[in-house]
């Protein structure tokens, strides 16, 4: 269940009260910004739905299930991390992600994957770069656990 209260003040700090209630949900607040584009990316991601509109051009909110399934994140196109079209069905990996899942950089020819922001790799998460290809790290590359 999402509940969202839409009051906007149009102020810069203007916060607004979004709760996610179920048996799923992992308890606590969030310092990503939501707006109803990642909202609805959530969901999508969730129920493996198309993207609709400008969903396709935001990622999932990080962290906020429980069980995170192992899943598979490919980096096919060239350029930065955090560009959604440079990663198979534009699936940026999230912050956390769960045991067992998997990166793979495996960009366009002639091109790289630059990791221009800081990242943190879970322990569980393997991070390959194929053979022949170039990651270039801009930003931080941290490993957690």
């Amino acid at each position: 269940f999402v509940l969202t209260f839409d009051e906007d003040d149009y102020a810069q700090s203007n916060q607004v009260l979004t709760l996610f209630i179920g048996a799923d949900v992992k308890g606590g607040s969030y310092s990503q910004p939501l707006t109803h584009y990642n909202i609805l990316r959530t969901l999508e991601d969730l129920y493996q739905l198309p993207y609709a509109g400008a969903s396709a051009d935001s990622s999932s909110i990080n962290g906020i299930w429980l069980s995170e399934e192992p899943v598979s994140y490919m980096f096919t196109g060239t350029g930065n991390w955090n560009a959604p079209a440079n990663w198979s069905n534009r699936l940026i990996p999230p912050s956390t992600t769960g045991p067992g899942s998997r990166i793979v950089i495996d960009h366009s020819s002639g091109g790289q994957c630059t990791l221009n922001i800081t990242y943190n790799v879970t322990i569980g998460t393997s991070l390959t770069v194929m053979p022949g290809k170039k990651f270039v790290v801009q930003g931080a590359l941290n490993v957690t656990n």
